[in-house]
């Protein structure tokens, strides 16, 4: 379902109606900054939303493709992100999803298709992080960082770990604690690419949160990476094996190579 959520100094204004109209008059009829979050927006809204901003055919591109990707490129008077947010999952280890923001001093727009708003979160910042965009982009991206530690970290959850081993498909395990400690690694990385490409839009309080937010970037990261040390899928590829091939009888050659002749 379509949202448009605006929000200025922690007041959030849902716009439904006139979508198209409303995202037009944004940019000169709301205080400064503003943060405009668009859920699952239509293409329509896109067009229009670029055209009110002046917004990049490359930056429009992205947003109209979803092709999963992370980066930041400068525009001049404002800066594109591609980016994947990661939270913790009740079915997986964790989940990504994409989102692509728009930053500069007047505002910050973010482009989703997440079940719920990501405005959600502002009731929970503090006023301050208003007054600043970059302030308010990264007060944002805090909070999805902590709750993945907290998942992933949380000593039931190193508890659960050694339980979850001996039920899980180990094989399946071990794909996702190496995702997810690829995933760490692309978005620290990020982070020390938006703080350079978009410094004029951070002061020096920021660039603390940012070597903040990459800590705990690295931090979950090794600890992904002593979980994946402690999966041994190799007993689990065996298992599968036997499976497969229960009597033990020796497997031909034949029919693997269009052509060949059996070795």
């Amino acid at each position: 379902m379509e949202r448009i959520i605006l929000v200025t100094g922690g007041n959030r204004e849902v716009i439904t109606k006139g979508v198209t109209k409303s995202v037009a008059k944004v940019d000169s009829s709301a205080g400064s900054p503003f943060w405009l979050d668009l859920l699952s927006p239509s293409e329509r809204v896109l067009n229009r939303l670029a055209v009110g901003f002046r917004f990049e055919a490359k930056a429009l591109k992205s947003c109209l493709s979803w092709q999963r990707s992370t980066g930041c490129d400068d525009f001049g008077n404002h800066i594109f992100i591609a980016a994947c947010l990661l939270e913790p999952s009740k079915r997986h280890l964790f989940i990504q999803s994409d989102v692509k923001i728009f930053l500069n001093n007047s505002y910050l727009i973010t482009i989703h298709k997440r079940r719920r708003p990501i405005a959600r979160l502002a009731a929970s910042l503090q006023a301050s992080a208003f007054h600043r965009t970059g302030t308010l982009l990264l007060a944002i991206l805090d909070p999805f960082i902590g709750r993945l530690t907290k998942s992933v970290c949380g000593e039931r959850n190193i508890q659960d770990f050694r339980a979850v081993l001996g039920k899980l498909n180990k094989s399946s395990l071990w794909w996702q604690l190496r995702n997810l400690e690829k995933a760490l690694i692309r978005q620290s990385n990020l982070l020390e690419e938006i703080a350079f490409v978009g410094a004029r839009f951070f002061d020096r309080r920021d660039m603390d949160t940012f070597r903040s937010l990459r800590a705990k970037h690295c931090f979950l990261s090794a600890t992904a990476r002593a979980l994946l040390s402690s999966v041994d899928i190799s007993e689990n590829n065996a298992c599968h094996a036997s499976r497969d091939n229960p009597r033990g009888k020796r497997r031909s050659s034949r029919g693997f190579r269009r052509g060949g002749s059996e070795s």
